[in-house]
């Protein structure tokens, strides 16, 4: 149970709506046995052994014995915890390997599967993408916006043109997001010369500002993708409102960054988790 406890299950909900978003958006999609098929697909390939992986293995990596995200009270790290998780990642890929009609799937499970491994591991030539400051933003924000777009959306039709426009306006939510998981982790004022991260480069209150700037180009660019016809409608203008609540909340965080930061980041994360919902579900009722 140790094990399953370092996969952090609560993502397990939160990432698969990440390969969700794809699915949803792309052309065609399958109905009925095929329809319920292609969701355990992303949710047993990317969220739970890619990510519930990924997981465990940073965890190893960084030898974690307190709060991590979504994992606020973790229990002592079982035996070959790293080994676990690179074992989850690979089975991720094999599943998705022997899983009929899913090979245009494959590429982009092996890349989020190896972005993993350089986000975590500190064994490597090279600093890992965790430990360089906008690096490790980056690297979040691809792998929970384009890349995992692209994995749902080829599980239902080949990527096409207007893939792209959802994906940079995902991109910029994510990145623009990926400060608040942060900030709890960090003593206040903690300098980059030790916290070794993105919001430590910036500083935790310009971290949290440049999230507003992310949110806004997040509507703007999501907002062109779908017209302004269909933006006026009610789940449209509502996604849009709880984008702007999480931006207000992360002008307000600001403020007192130090403050209740890990209650702060479930808030923001349950905005930011919603909106991006309510947005899907617009999609689908078009």
């Amino acid at each position: 149970m140790d094990y399953l406890a370092y996969m952090r299950p609560r993502t397990f909900p939160i990432t698969f709506v990440f390969a969700l978003t794809g699915y949803v958006l792309a052309p065609s999609h399958a109905r009925g046995a095929g329809l319920a098929l292609d969701l355990a697909f992303l949710f047993l390939v990317y969220s739970v052994l890619g990510w519930g992986g990924a997981n465990a293995f940073n965890s190893a990596e960084d030898q974690d014995t307190g709060p991590v995200n979504l994992l606020p009270d973790p229990p002592p790290r079982p035996r070959h915890l790293g080994a676990f998780g690179l074992a989850c990642g690979a089975a991720s890929v094999a599943l998705a390997l022997a899983w009929p009609g899913k090979a245009r799937a494959v590429p982009f499970v092996l890349v989020a599967g190896l972005l993993s491994v350089a986000y975590s591991y500190r064994g490597a030539p090279f600093r890992r993408f965790k430990e360089v400051g906008g690096l490790d933003a980056l690297t979040h924000a691809l792998g929970c916006g384009p890349i995992a777009i692209a994995l749902g959306w080829s599980a239902a039709a080949p990527l096409d043109a207007s893939f792209a426009w959802p994906a940079l306006g995902f991109f910029f939510a994510f990145f623009g997001g990926y400060t608040t998981t942060q900030i709890f982790q960090l003593a206040p004022g903690e300098r980059y010369a030790t916290g070794r991260n993105y919001t430590s480069l910036l500083g935790a209150p310009l971290a949290l500002r440049v999230s507003v700037l992310c949110f806004a180009a997040h509507v703007v660019v999501l907002g062109l993708s779908v017209g302004r016809a269909i933006v006026a409608s009610a789940p449209y203008l509502v996604w849009a409102s709880l984008v702007a609540v999480a931006a207000l909340h992360a002008l307000g965080w600001a403020l007192r960054p130090w403050h209740a930061p890990y209650r702060r980041m479930q808030v923001q994360l349950g905005l930011m988790m919603t909106s991006h919902v309510t947005f899907l579900a617009g999609h689908a009722l078009q």
